[in-house]
């Protein structure tokens, strides 16, 4: 029996919108976050003759490079998904290829005839930031007809190229400079912060957190010396949710829980700023870490 989560949550003071179990929606998770920021940086790129650099096959001249991926990198040209696994009755929710396992995979729907993207969240999360660009410009340039995929072997003759104008502000984003092999990496001396954990901090990384900032070039100081402190604790809350069988359409009330993940940032001894992340389910612990980051590192970038 294949059960989904509808949504009604029965606990004081709280109401929790429910995740499927195999479809993961919703513009603000971290993942289609993660792929909006790269999609918005390589239509800036562009725009700013980036490309220019290019190496393109034969049968590609620059401005049709620039003419059909400018056109898909427009917000909402492409409708993205995550899953975390296959669903074997609709072909628009499987990154498997002729039985092999992709991270992404971009298709137009025989539904709607629209332009989609679909990607694994576990090994999109497991991908490099700078092997993520290449990823997506992939899935664009092969939506765009600029790269020819034969069966499950892709072609990425002009993808494996975007990594080389990759350059480090805080986050990798792509310059208009010459092509490099080796990638200029640029880290100035950041922000002094102080970050401290709560207990039973249950589905959160504190290690990938840490290193991630340090790498950036954040100094990870005491409580007196930083210029933002950083506190991450969290909170779990009891209820019942109604499970549905999505065939019989039957449901019944069974015992569930969810963790709150709460991520607070001070100055001056006092808070200036929060947010919060659920931890509803099995699916959604395996980005929470990288959205925690996401907002520390926004929130930092806004003072420098």
């Amino acid at each position: 029996m294949k059960l989904k989560l509808v949504g009604l949550l029965l606990m004081v003071g709280f109401t929790l919108s429910a995740y499927t179990q195999d479809r993961v929606g919703g513009g603000g998770d971290a993942s289609e976050v993660r792929v909006n920021e790269i999609r918005t940086d390589l239509l800036s790129w562009i725009k700013k003759g980036g490309s220019k650099k290019l190496e393109l096959p034969a049968e590609v001249n620059l401005e049709e490079y620039n003419q059909k991926m400018t056109e898909l990198l427009q917000p909402k040209a492409v409708l993205v998904t995550f899953v975390e696994q296959d669903d074997q009755f609709n072909e628009d929710l499987q990154v498997v290829v002729n039985g092999k396992p992709k991270t992404c995979r971009g298709f137009i729907s025989r539904i709607d005839n629209r332009p989609n993207i679909i990607c694994n969240i576990s090994r999109f999360h497991n991908t490099s930031e700078s092997r993520q660009y290449s990823l997506i410009h992939h899935e664009y340039a092969g939506l765009a007809g600029l790269e020819k995929n034969e069966g499950a072997a892709s072609d990425y003759f002009i993808s494996n190229q975007i990594t080389d104008f990759l350059v480090k502000k805080r986050v990798l984003r792509l310059a208009v400079k010459e092509r490099k092999v080796e990638r200029e990496e640029v880290v100035k001396a950041g922000v002094k912060v102080n970050l401290s954990f709560g207990p039973s901090l249950y589905g959160i990384n504190q290690s990938e957190i840490v290193d991630s900032l340090t790498d950036r070039g954040y100094q990870m100081v005491s409580r007196s010396e930083a210029e933002v402190g950083v506190r991450i604790t969290s909170d779990t809350f009891i209820g019942y949710c109604l499970q549905t069988d999505v065939y019989s359409e039957r449901g019944v009330s069974v015992p569930c829980s969810y963790i709150e993940i709460n991520v607070e940032l001070f100055r001056d001894g006092k808070k200036y700023n929060s947010t919060s992340f659920k931890i509803a389910n099995s699916s959604t612990r395996s980005y929470t870490t990288v959205g925690v980051l996401d907002y520390i590192l926004n929130e930092l970038a806004k003072i420098e």
